[in-house]
């Protein structure tokens, strides 16, 4: 069968324009070329174990050189629990604060896949899956690039998910796996950062402040953002009244938990974390995540040189006072004329005793 095309009945450029019967055989070999990679796709993708992502690759942050190392950063800890271990009413925070319809849908949502990729195409805010299936199979791949190949795979890896595995065995392994800040991967090792209590032991206020940190570890951080937090805590519960999952007369009792204290949990002792500190507060500028940075494995070249840093701590311990120095703070920046770069800074003695950096935060 010969194809009459360019059309021999038109004239002109309209010859070029197919006709509806064609139209639709274009659009039908479209469809079965999208029906062919869903399926390779779907063969070759691999349903991950949280064991085999969960584990923090360091990132390391390195002087000026791009060799001489500050820091390695790579603080993650995980325990896995079985969901059975994790109070009911914690699992429905969890899903009140980041998937209400967990049990009612196919795992994956088209309508945020499509936000997503129309957003990498326009180079637009990078936006995630909605759904905890999606949520799961985004950090299986968890890269630092940021294309339509890997959403293509995340949303493949949604649909196998909810096809081989049963929601509730995608529930413990999301709550396995996700990040809640502090180095804590997980909500065994979250309850246990932010409450110094195993996971089966949560209450439901405690509950809803790690349900509230999963949208942004970092944002809602109690150090740093406790009101942001605090409004977080209340949309949950809100939600949770709004599902029938608690009363209002309960919802009304409820009083914001005591968070523990962040603890040192590594080994950047002295000024060296200022200069982690300011480099991963310049990645998040950037669009980078906390989690991003702690499980991602970059490679970090900041502007500070070692010779510097070294001039800058000497400059203190030579030349600071020796006496009379309650409540005097030191600090110290050097920046390069013309570019601006950061060459060194000395914030303070020691970043585990007091996160305060002299240098970028002091007011004369």
């Amino acid at each position: 069968m010969r194809i009459n095309y360019p059309r021999s009945e038109r004239d002109g450029v309209m010859r070029f324009v197919p006709s509806g019967r064609q139209f639709l055989a274009l659009i039908g070999m479209g469809f079965g070329v999208l029906l062919l990679v869903f399926l390779v796709l779907y063969a070759l993708v691999k349903v991950p174990t949280p064991n085999e992502f969960s584990t923090a690759q360091a990132t390391v942050v390195t002087y000026a050189d791009g060799k001489t190392e500050i820091a390695r950063v790579a603080d993650a800890n995980r325990t896995s629990i079985p969901l059975s271990d994790v109070p009911l009413v914690v699992q429905r925070e969890v899903l009140a604060a980041e998937d209400r319809d967990f049990y009612e849908h196919g795992g994956f949502s088209a309508s945020g896949i499509a936000r997503a990729a129309w957003n990498n195409i326009i180079g637009g805010s990078t936006q995630g899956g909605s759904t905890i299936t999606q949520q799961y199979a985004k950090n299986a791949y968890l890269t630092q690039d940021r294309t339509l190949t890997r959403k293509a795979k995340e949303l493949v890896l949604s649909i196998k998910l909810s096809q081989t595995r049963s929601k509730e065995r995608i529930l413990e392994d999301y709550l396995n796996t996700i990040y809640f800040g502090r180095g804590a991967y997980g909500i065994e090792a979250a309850s246990q950062a932010y409450f110094k209590i195993p996971a089966s032991k949560l209450t439901g206020t405690q509950g809803a402040v790690l349900a509230s940190l999963i949208r942004s570890p970092a944002g809602y951080a109690p150090e740093t953002n406790k009101d942001r937090l605090r409004g977080r805590w209340n949309y949950v519960l809100d939600a949770m009244v709004a599902k029938e999952w608690i009363t209002e007369k309960s919802r009304a009792r409820q009083k914001f938990p005591k968070i523990a204290k962040r603890g040192s949990g590594n080994r950047l002792e002295g000024d060296n974390r200022f200069l982690v500190d300011m480099a991963r507060r310049e990645l998040s500028a950037l669009g980078f995540s906390e989690e991003e940075v702690a499980r991602g494995g970059y490679r970090i070249t900041t502007t500070f040189d070692q010779k510097a840093m070294n001039a800058a701590r000497t400059a203190v311990e030579d030349k600071g006072p020796q006496t009379g120095v309650k409540g005097l703070r030191i600090g110290i920046a050097a920046v390069q004329p013309g570019t601006g770069a950061v060459l060194a800074i000395y914030g303070g003695d020691d970043y585990l005793t007091d996160q305060f950096n002299n240098a970028t935060q002091g007011i004369v």
